[in-house]
Order: C-alpha cells, then sequence, then structure tokens
C-alpha cells in the first residue's frame, strides 16, 4: 500500500493553502461571474496545476544506496558545531540543545536523531582527530549520517599545493580513519569554492581529483569497509548570475556523487524580500536536473542543500514557522524530488546573521513537527 507522509495538519495544511491561492491568483471562484462573455486571450491567466506530492511505499523509506542516496524521502540534518562554537555562542545551539528541544516539543519523538550533521575543519592539524572523535559519536546512534566539511588547507596556492600531493599523507590517514569506522561519511573538500577561492578553478578541479584519487585508494586497500559519497557543494546563488562558476568548479560526473547548494531567505541579514525555500532553491534545481554536464544516462545526481536558513520575520506574511512548513510541503512535491537531503545551518553569529531555528516557540514547534515527520528519516533503520 503506498501512502503520503505529511506534516501535521497545524503546518502543512495551512501550507498547501498558501501555495494554492498562490498558484491561482488568490481568485474566489465563488465570485466569478456565470453570465459574462469569457476574457479575451489577452487577458487569460493559465491555470498552473497545483504541485503533485511524492508517493513512497513503506519499504522504499527503508532502502539507502551505497552512496546514502534515499529510495524515497529526504534526510534532514542539522550543523554539529565544536565545543568552542558552543561554549562562545549567546544561544544555546549545540546538537543536545537541539535534539532537547525537538523531542520537548514533540512528545513521540523520545528518540529523535537527525538524519545528519554536519561539522566544517579548516587545515590539516587536527583533521584526523575530528572525524574520529565524530565517527566513534556516531556509531552509537541510529542512523545518523556525519557530513565532514573539509578545508585542507587555506592561503593563495593552497589548492594547487594539494594537487600536487603535499598534503597526501594527512589524506591517506583521514582515509584511515573512514576504513576503520565502517560507515559510509558525507564528505566535501572546501565548499563553496566560487565564494572561497584559494586558486584558480582549473586547480580547484585538479585537487579535488587529486583527493579522491588518494583517499579512494587508501579506503580500496584497507582492511575496514568505510566509504565516502563525495559531495560538490557549491553557494550555488545563481539568480544573479554565476552559472558559468558552477560549470568552472565541477570535478565531473566519475568524481562526484551529490551535488549540494546552499540557499537562504536573506531578509533580514542583507536581504530586500522575503523568499520561501522554494524560490531561492528553485534556480539551482533546475539547473543542476537539466543542464547535460550534470547528468548521467539522462539521470541527475542526487541533490542535497547543504545549508540553508531563515530569520525571525515581522508579520504575518513573514512567518518563521510557515517558512519551515513549506520547506516540508515543497520536499513532497515532484518538482524537488531531486533533494535528497537537507542540513540547516543551526548558527548564532552577533557579527553575521542569526539562524538558530528555535529562535522563537512557534518557530521551533514547526521545526520539530517538520524534523520528526518519516518523510524526513527515510534511513532510520541501520547505520551502514
Amino acid at each position: 500500500m503506498k501512502f503520503v507522509r505529511r506534516l501535521g495538519a497545524q503546518y502543512l495544511g495551512m501550507s498547501l493553502a498558501v501555495a494554492a491561492l498562490a498558484l491561482v491568483g488568490c481568485s474566489d471562484p465563488e465570485s466569478t461571474p456565470t453570465d459574462t462573455q469569457p476574457p479575451s486571450p489577452d487577458t487569460t491567466v493559465a491555470e498552473v496545476p497545483e504541485p503533485q506530492p511524492v508517493e513512497c511505499s513503506a519499504q522504499s523509506f527503508q532502502v539507502v544506496d551505497e552512496n546514502l542516496v534515499p529510495e524515497c524521502g529526504v534526510l534532514f540534518g542539522t550543523l554539529d558545531p565544536p565545543d568552542s562554537v558552543v561554549t562562545a555562542s549567546p544561544t544555546p545551539i549545540g546538537l543536545d540543545h537541539q535534539r532537547e528541544v525537538i523531542q520537548s516539543s514533540v512528545p513521540t519523538s523520545a528518540d529523535f536523531e537527525f538524519g545528519v550533521t554536519r561539522r566544517y575543519e579548516r587545515g590539516p592539524a587536527d583533521a584526523e582527530r575530528t572525524l574520529r572523535d565524530l565517527l566513534e559519536e556516531a556509531a552509537g546512534t541510529t542512523g545518523r549520517r556525519i557530513y565532514f566539511s573539509w578545508k585542507v588547507d587555506s592561503g593563495s596556492g593552497a589548492w594547487a599545493e594539494v594537487a600536487a600531493g603535499g598534503y597526501d599523507e594527512v589524506l591517506k590517514s583521514v582515509a584511515a580513519v573512514i576504513d576503520r569506522s565502517n560507515q559510509t561519511v558525507f564528505l566535501t573538500i572546501h565548499h563553496e569554492p566560487e565564494n572561497d577561492a584559494e586558486g584558480t578553478a582549473e586547480e580547484y578541479v585538479a585537487m579535488w581529483r587529486h583527493t579522491r584519487d588518494v583517499i579512494e585508494k587508501e579506503l580500496a586497500d584497507g582492511p575496514g569497509t568505510g566509504s565516502v559519497a563525495w559531495v560538490m557543494n557549491y553557494k550555488g546563488h545563481i539568480d544573479g548570475g554565476g552559472l558559468d562558476e558552477v560549470d568552472a568548479y565541477y570535478p565531473g560526473n566519475n568524481y562526484v556523487d551529490w551535488i549540494a547548494f546552499n540557499p537562504y531567505n536573506w531578509k533580514y541579514c542583507g536581504g530586500e524580500s522575503w523568499q520561501s525555500f522554494a524560490e531561492v532553491a528553485r534556480p539551482m534545481v533546475e539547473y543542476l536536473t537539466t543542464n547535460g554536464r550534470f547528468l548521467t544516462a539522462g539521470e541527475a545526481k542526487p541533490l542535497m542543500v547543504g545549508e540553508t536558513g531563515v530569520h525571525e520575520g515581522r508579520g504575518e506574511t513573514e512567518s518563521k514557522a510557515q517558512w519551515f512548513a513549506d520547506v516540508s510541503a515543497t520536499l513532497q512535491t515532484e518538482e524537488f524530488a531531486a533533494i535528497k537531503a537537507v542540513v540547516y545551518f543551526n548558527q548564532v553569529d552577533p557579527n553575521f546573521c542569526d539562524w538558530y531555528w528555535d529562535s522563537s516557540p512557534e518557530s521551533a514547534e514547526a521545526f520539530a513537527a517538520m524534523v520528526t515527520d518519516p518523510f524526513f528519516h527515510p534511513a532510520s533503520v541501520g547505520s551502514g
């Protein structure tokens, strides 16, 4: 028997109602005159079909392939900031705190666990130790996957140096940690390269390919069963241009398992207008699922929202709680079915933007309702 996973009626019903009104121009069918001539061709508004929900069989929720791609549903995750960041934060943002808020908001989620947790690491010094600690912690959970985002080194010429083999021993040590963990790790090498360049696009591609070759060889030769799902993570803000950069930095289909991008609602953080998740995510989804360079045998790579965030709004049209409800509804439509994982950027920075999801009781409740929906836990069985 097939079924469609839905967010609680409190939020999803409101979300679909808003979407339906927007699609048909907010017209009232009961107020439409029936005794007048049809409108002239230049004023006729074509009816836009309602977004179709994704249907998942019960069995498909338990199927995850070797690169952690769920057959149906979406892996939903959050940041797992290091202790130094948690301690310095003016607002609680640690992983334990996030789980506690969700468990208190949804009584049936006593054993809740995020599907993915992301950690950023810069430089070679602590990468091996940090990743080992993360994997050891994840081994004791049910279904949580580690997403390790690593800038192997930084500074002018860093990409070229990595590509030339200058960090091979560090790469091998990181590979050994993954191999012994017997887990599959999401791995990005230098996220958002078009926004934080340490060389040319050609040097980035060479670095990525060399890094993958070294790590994959170590995994193949190692005694364990650990593996890597390689995630190319763009900034991905292409509504004002930037498609050439997306193309230029792409390492190639044979070197990438997932493609990620980072859409935000920037209102109250430098942006001028309040935007829905669908509005900020649509440009990259359309480009990555229709451009032949990113397709294999006509099929798109699985997509990941590597970061996303929203501020508390002002007024009924800028509801953060509703924004979360709309995220849930959007991800459960065919248009966005290529998105197979999402990571929320739960961060607080007085000098930047405050993205933390539990910034109000209403927002916390809406977020908790979303992430505890079974649609966002397709890999909750097993952790291999």
